[in-house]
C-alpha cells in the first residue's frame, strides 16, 4: 500500500478522533467553518519554509497555494545533513536545480508525492533578505528556480 495515503488516513483518523472528542465536551456543537480549498496555503519560515515546501508538494491538492521565507527548494538536502547545512543553509554549492526537479517527477510519478499537475494552478510566494546570515539569497534562489523549472515541466 502507497505509504502516502496510509499517512493521510492515519492524520484524517487522528484528526476525526480529536474533532469528536471536542464536540462531546462543548456544550454546543462547533460552528461550521465557511474554507474555500482553493484559497487554503502552508506557510513557513526559514526550517518552516523547506516544511511548507515539502507539505505542498507531498498534497499539492491541499495545499494549491504556499509562501516560504528564506528557505530553499524541495529536497535540497535529499536526507544528508551535511548537505543540508552546506548547500541548503550558505548555498556552497549551490543545489542542484535541475537534478531536484527531476527527482521530484520521479517521486510524483512513483506516488511518493502528490501529482505534480496539482500545482498548475498555485500561488508561490517566495521572500528573502538579503542580508540573512543563516540561508544564504543563492539557496532561495535555488527554491525559486525550482518552481519555475517545475512550471516549464509541467507545460512540457
Amino acid at each position: 500500500m502507497n505509504t502516502r495515503w496510509v499517512t493521510r488516513l492515519l492524520w484524517l483518523a487522528l484528526l476525526t478522533s480529536a474533532g469528536t472528542a471536542c464536540a462531546k465536551d462543548a456544550s454546543t456543537s462547533l460552528p461550521r467553518l465557511k474554507i474555500d480549498p482553493a484559497r487554503t496555503a502552508v506557510v513557513g519560515l526559514s526550517s518552516g519554509a523547506y516544511m511548507a515546501t515539502q507539505a505542498q508538494l507531498a498534497y499539492p491538492e491541499l495545499f494549491p497555494n504556499a509562501a516560504m521565507v528564506a528557505g530553499g527548494p524541495f529536497g535540497c538536502a535529499g536526507g544528508k545533513l551535511d548537505v543540508a547545512l552546506g548547500s541548503c543553509m550558505k548555498g556552497v554549492p549551490a543545489p542542484d536545480v535541475a537534478v531536484l526537479v527531476a527527482s521530484a517527477g520521479k517521486r510524483s510519478a512513483a506516488g511518493e508525492i502528490g501529482a505534480l499537475k496539482d500545482l498548475a494552478h498555485a500561488h508561490v510566494y517566495l521572500l528573502h533578505g538579503s542580508a540573512d546570515a543563516l540561508v544564504a539569497p543563492a539557496v532561495a534562489e535555488a527554491g525559486a528556480h525550482f518552481y519555475e523549472q517545475l512550471r516549464v515541466a509541467r507545460r512540457a
